[in-house]
């Protein structure tokens, strides 16, 4: 059998060949923002949207016969392009956790100086000079040393499902404000024109009354720019339902030319609802359940994972190998400083949470304030100044018929029937707005469940 010499500097090129040959190779993958442009213009509401996650009470997803306020956020959940940037970053933790219990890769070496040295006294090398140069070294993990990086990178995979469930949860939140601002623009613009109808009547009553000398020019002048009042409400009204519908289908990731009917206005502001039980209950509920509160309890998960894991750096670092080497941590005093930076970092992330449930009981005892205001102020309109407002408007046709009511009284009634409408209306869009913040901060309406990642999968 035919043998050929192998140096330890030729198996030291073989075993790296060998290792190199198990690498991925790098695909370059640059960006196109024009294509990337075009595929977020490519985006219909009315594509098939198959497993689309569905949000609260909604029970399929059918944008047909107009688009209600849970359909408008299921769709954010599922095209909001910044939600698939967060998913993206729960990948990322993944392979960090993967990463953090791997073990430290084994190192080879050679040394040529024993080489150098023999030519360089004897003019000549032995064969025990090149096996002296080999060296193999192992960094041994400290005790409880892998399980912290694992722990740390537990705590950074909770961190980032927490701040995807966040997002989605404000997403939600804030689709249904939108949702709410666009229909109260919409019910506003409604209501305008219904009063710019009846004010151009009224100009018109007064014009012919002044023609009859049962008017004068300054009553006439008065009818006329209550009118204009009008109109010019109704141009604002309009100007709020476009920007109220950019920014519902900016949220839904939608592009901005999209068609966008609400199936129903009045019904989203005059919805049912039940008032609030006690704050203190809805506290404990926001406290075991809101998103922002999971989320900083997982940066304090991370803060427990690196004490420990400075705690475990105390231990000396041993290498093994051909040879022994053991680090002395007598200079840092044996970590003595990083497990106080890390215990600090630890009370810091603890004062944290305390401040954000300090933050959540705030919210909730506002919301549910705010909403028996708002619910208050609405039943006054309900019961008595809408029915007094029906009174006046018959009081009036009334005494207009009889002959009994002056232009000035006319005009005054007029202005008062205008203004009661539109305060109802923004009472009824301050109740419906109390709902959804009360809703949220009390983490009453979250959204469909996020990324779920197995323990199998996490060990992949």
């Amino acid at each position: 059998m035919l043998r050929l010499p192998l140096s330890p500097g030729s198996a030291f090129i073989a075993v790296a060949i060998a290792t190199l040959g198990g690498c991925a190779s790098y695909d370059p993958d640059p960006l196109a923002p024009l294509r990337l442009l075009d595929e977020l213009d490519r985006v219909r509401l009315d594509a098939p949207r198959e497993g689309i996650a569905l949000v609260g009470s909604a029970t399929r997803f059918d944008p047909t016969n107009g688009l209600t306020d849970l359909e408008a956020a299921s769709l954010a959940i599922h095209l909001n392009p910044s939600l698939r940037a967060l998913r993206a970053e729960i990948g990322v933790a993944r392979a960090q956790l993967v990463e953090a219990g791997l073990l430290p890769d084994p190192v080879i070496g050679w040394d040529a100086m024993n080489v150098v040295a023999d030519f360089t006294t004897e003019r000549k090398s032995s064969s025990n000079s090149y096996v002296a140069g080999a060296s193999l070294i192992w960094e041994v993990p400290r005790p409880d040393e892998i399980d912290a990086r694992e722990a740390v990178a537990h705590g950074q995979l909770s961190q980032a499902r927490a701040i995807l469930v966040r997002a989605e949860w404000e997403l939600v939140r804030d689709v249904r404000l939108a949702y709410l601002r666009l229909a109260a623009a919409q019910a506003g613009v409604d209501l305008a024109s219904e009063q710019a109808e009846i004010a151009n009547g009224t100009v018109d009553y007064f014009e012919r009354a002044r023609r009859a000398g049962a008017a004068t020019a300054l009553q006439e002048r008065l009818a006329t720019v209550a009118r204009d009042r009008v109109l010019a409400d109704r141009v604002r009204l309009a100007l709020d339902e476009i920007e109220a519908r950019n920014e519902l289908l900016m949220l839904a990731g939608l592009p901005p030319e999209t068609p966008l009917i609400l199936e129903d206005v009045r019904a989203v502001l005059d919805a049912p609802f039940l008032l609030p039980e006690r704050a203190d209950a809805l506290v404990r509920v926001a406290v075991e359940r809101r998103p922002d509160v999971l989320e900083v309890a997982a940066a304090y998960e991370q803060a427990e994972g690196r004490l420990r894991l400075e705690v475990a750096r105390q231990w000396p670092q041993l290498w093994i190998g051909t040879g022994i080497s053991i680090s002395l941590p007598f200079l840092t005093r044996f970590n003595a400083w990083g497990v106080e930076r890390a215990t600090r970092e630890r009370d810091a992330a603890r004062d944290r949470f305390v401040a954000t449930l300090h933050a959540t009981r705030r919210e909730v005892h506002q919301g549910v304030e705010e909403i028996s205001r708002a619910a208050e102020q609405v039943a006054l309109f309900r019961e008595q100044l809408m029915p007094g407002l029906q009174e006046t408007l018959r009081l009036t046709r009334a005494a207009l018929e009889a002959g009994e009511i002056t232009p000035i009284e006319i005009l005054a009634a007029q202005g008062q029937v205008i203004g009661v409408q539109f305060e109802f209306l923004t009472a009824r869009e301050r109740l419906a707005r109390a709902r959804v913040v009360l809703d949220a901060a009390s983490a009453r309406l979250l959204p469909p469940p996020a990324v779920e990642v197995t323990e199998e999968e996490d060990q992949e």
